[in-house]
């Protein structure tokens, strides 16, 4: 078996349909599996996969029991028997009918890279808020580039590993259930001497959608898997000159044929505040009692919500002009706005 497709999906099932329609496109002649994850029994999903029996050969459907992409991940890596495993996120789509052909040459002329990975390329039309969004990750993953192609991160929904780590008990995180959940997994591959590429002939379509809520909710949850990576000692983020430029200054250096509107810049601004957000909150969630884990339930869910309103002067309106909200036109704070969805 040379592939091993790892698929962790939770309540996406048209997506997961797309994704499956990508995979039996593929022009690939070695025999591969493909093993879906999803969360919970009763999920649609199965019906998807039970359709796709006969266009994809040795396909699989396993229920974890639990909530966790991490925790489907290492169910599928147990499963597996591909000399190659390859994760793919149930919002992606192969655009590129030769991606399994190219993975395996990927790692054929690479031994020594454990994990290889590529970029996301984003679905058009996108919203500002879908657009910033996939600026952050993409700076991110490019800011982390080494020299060679080698990197220290790869996205979890496009990335590939030999099978060498299930021998060596590399493992994702389960309890990271959301927000930078293979970070983690990167950074302990980087810190046991092992080496990562990131390769622009690997991009994957990505069909993200986010809201407000959803936009600010993200960052703050890498924000706060971000600072527990940091308090288990398995940073290996090195601090390039470049990461203290502007956002804009940024994108003409790393993606310069990028066009940006001018309430992009703004929403990768709130971005960045709610990732330092989480990556605060973390600080303290990890070291709290009882009473801070009760205040802490209570408040992470309207959390948003408050830092919206305390920035309102700033960020704001930004977000406003691009998302359509209708905002009272007071210079005061007003408690009883509305917003028109």
């Amino acid at each position: 078996m040379k592939l091993s497709i790892i698929i962790p999906t939770h309540c996406r099932a048209h997506n997961l349909e797309l994704l499956l329609q990508t995979i039996a496109a593929q022009d690939f002649t070695e025999k591969f599996e493909v093993i879906v994850i999803t969360n919970i029994e009763g999920d649609a999903s199965e019906q998807v996969v039970e359709r796709f029996q006969e266009q994809v050969k040795n396909l699989f459907f396993e229920v974890s029991g639990q909530l966790g992409v991490n925790i489907a991940r290492n169910i599928g890596m147990e499963r597996a028997r591909g000399e190659i495993l390859v994760f793919l996120d149930d919002d992606v789509r192969l655009s590129d009918c030769k991606y399994f052909r190219n993975v395996v040459k990927a790692h054929e002329e690479n031994p020594n890279a454990v994990g290889i990975g590529g970029r996301y390329k984003l679905m058009e039309p996108a919203t500002n808020l879908v657009l910033a969004y996939h600026l952050t990750c993409d700076l991110w993953l490019l800011q982390s580039r080494l020299m060679n192609k080698e990197a220290l991160n790869l996205v979890g929904g496009n990335a590939s590993y030999k099978r060498l780590l299930l021998d060596r008990n590399f493992r994702f995180e389960g309890e990271i259930f959301f927000g930078g959940t293979e970070t983690q997994f990167n950074a302990r591959l980087i810190k046991a001497k092992q080496s990562l590429l990131l390769l622009d002939s690997l991009p994957v379509e990505h069909d993200v959608r986010v809201g407000v809520r959803e936009f600010f909710y993200r960052a703050f949850r890498q924000g706060a898997t971000r600072r527990r990576i940091l308090l288990e000692g398995f940073d290996t983020e090195f601090r390039f000159h470049h990461q203290n430029y502007s956002r804009r200054k940024q994108i003409s250096v790393f993606l310069p044929d990028q066009k940006i509107g001018r309430s992009t810049v703004p929403l990768l601004r709130l971005f960045d505040f709610a990732f330092e957000l989480g990556f605060e909150w973390a600080g303290i969630a990890l070291y709290e009692d009882r009473k801070w884990r009760i205040i802490r339930k209570l408040t992470t869910n309207r959390l948003w919500a408050i830092v919206l309103l305390l920035r309102r002067n700033t960020l704001l309106w930004s977000i406003a002009q691009a998302t359509r909200i209708s905002w009272p036109q007071r210079t005061r704070f007003n408690f009883s706005w509305r917003h028109d969805t």
